[in-house]
C-alpha cells in the first residue's frame, strides 16, 4: 500500500474501483459536508457522514467541501485531512491524501477524479495547507478569505511590499505592539493575495532599505528585529519607496503622511496609518491617495491587538488598492 501526499495541483492514478472520500478532523466530520457534481447530469455518488462514496466515475467528477450549515463559512482553525481511496480491506490498494485548511472559507474544491481506463486520475485541486501563522496574522488571512470568497487567489495575485516609516515618532508604536500587529496583518492578506507567500519589507526614511522577501510566519519577526538595528533619522521620503512594479501592491506603515506625497508624480503607495484609537483626522493627504486607519488598541486576549470586527474593518480598507487595478482593467 501507498499512500499519496498531494498538494495542490499535483495528480496521481489510483485502480478503477469504488471509491471513498473520507474527511478526518481534529472538529469531527460532523462540521462538514461533502458534495460531488459532473459536467452533465447527477453524480454517481453515495452521501454518509463525513464521506462520500463514489461507486462509478464515469466522467469527471470533482468533489467539494461545505461548511455543516448553508451560508455559513468555515470556522477558524478548519484544519483537516482528506483521504482517497477504494473501499474496502486490501493491503495492496494505494490511496491518495489532501490536507488543508479551509478556515473563513464559504467552501473549497478538493478533488477532481477523471476516467483514464484502468484508472482513476486524482488530481488536489486546493491550495496546500499554509504554514502556521502567528494569531493576528491567521486572523486577517481568514477574514482576507472571507472578503474575497477564496483561499488563495490564482489569475490576480500580486506581491505584497510593505515599507516602513523609520521615523522616530514612530518608536511608541513599535513599543506597544502596534506595528507588530500591522507586519502580521499584511503577512495574513499576503497568504491569500501573493503567489509566493512571502512579504518584501522596505524600511523607510532620507533613504530606503530593501530588505529580502520573508515567509509569511517569519515576516514581523524578522522585520522588526531589522527595524530595531535601523538608525532614527527624522523625516519619511515616500519617494524612497517605488510603486512603479505593476506586479506589486505597496503599502507604506507610518504615523502620518509623509511630506513629499504630494510632489509624487507617480502612484503613490497605499498609506497604512497607526493613529491613537478616536484618531479620525488625515491632514493634507492627497484625494488620489488610498490609505487605511490601523488604530492603537489594547490587546485581546493577550494575543491579538484587533479583534475580528475590527481587523475586518482595516482588512477590507486594505484590500481596496488590491481590488481597484481589477476595476481598472475590467
Amino acid at each position: 500500500m501507498a499512500i499519496f501526499l498531494l498538494k495542490g495541483g499535483e495528480q496521481v492514478a489510483l485502480q478503477t474501483r469504488p471509491l471513498i472520500v473520507r474527511l478526518q478532523s481534529v472538529a469531527g466530520p460532523s462540521r462538514y459536508r461533502l458534495k460531488a457534481s459532473v459536467p452533465a447530469g447527477e453524480p454517481i455518488v453515495v452521501e454518509r457522514q463525513g464521506m462520500l462514496v463514489l461507486p462509478r466515475i464515469l466522467q469527471p467528477t470533482t468533489v467539494r467541501l461545505l461548511p455543516a450549515q448553508e451560508g455559513q463559512t468555515f470556522p477558524p482553525q478548519s484544519v483537516l485531512t482528506v483521504v482517497i481511496g477504494p473501499d474496502g480491506g486490501n493491503p495492496d490498494a494505494d490511496y491518495a491524501q489532501v490536507s488543508l485548511d479551509v478556515s473563513g472559507l464559504p467552501q473549497e474544491d478538493l478533488i477532481l477524479c477523471e476516467p483514464q481506463g484502468p484508472t482513476i486520475r486524482v488530481t488536489s485541486l486546493s491550495v496546500p495547507h499554509s504554514p502556521k501563522l502567528p494569531p493576528q496574522a491567521e486572523l486577517a488571512r481568514d477574514v482576507a478569505r472571507e472578503l474575497l470568497g477564496v483561499a488563495f487567489v490564482a489569475q490576480q495575485a500580486v506581491d505584497v511590499v510593505v515599507g516602513i516609516d523609520c521615523s522616530p515618532s514612530m518608536q511608541s508604536y513599535l513599543a506597544d505592539g502596534t506595528l507588530e500587529a500591522a507586519l502580521h496583518t499584511f503577512a495574513g492578506m499576503a497568504s491569500v493575495i501573493d503567489p509566493n507567500h512571502e512579504v518584501e519589507a522596505v524600511l523607510c526614511s532620507r533613504i530606503s532599505t530593501r530588505l529580502q522577501a520573508q515567509p509569511i510566519d517569519a515576516f514581523a519577526e524578522q522585520t522588526l528585529t531589522e527595524l530595531k538595528r535601523q538608525p532614527l533619522v527624522t523625516g519619511c521620503r515616500s519617494s524612497t519607496l517605488a510603486t512603479d512594479d505593476v506586479k506589486s501592491l505597496t503599502y507604506l506603515v507610518t504615523d502620518s503622511v509623509p511630506a513629499d506625497l504630494t510632489h509624487r508624480s507617480d502612484k503613490p503607495p497605499h498609506l497604512a496609518i497607526l493613529a491613537p484609537k478616536g484618531f479620525a483626522s488625515v491632514p493634507f493627504l492627497p484625494s488620489a491617495s488610498p490609505f487605511s486607519m490601523m488604530p492603537t488598541d489594547r490587546r485581546t486576549g493577550g494575543s491579538v491587538m484587533w479583534d475580528r470586527v475590527r481587523i475586518r474593518e482595516i482588512v477590507d480598507s486594505l484590500l481596496a488598492s488590491y481590488r481597484q487595478p481589477q476595476k481598472d482593467n475590467a
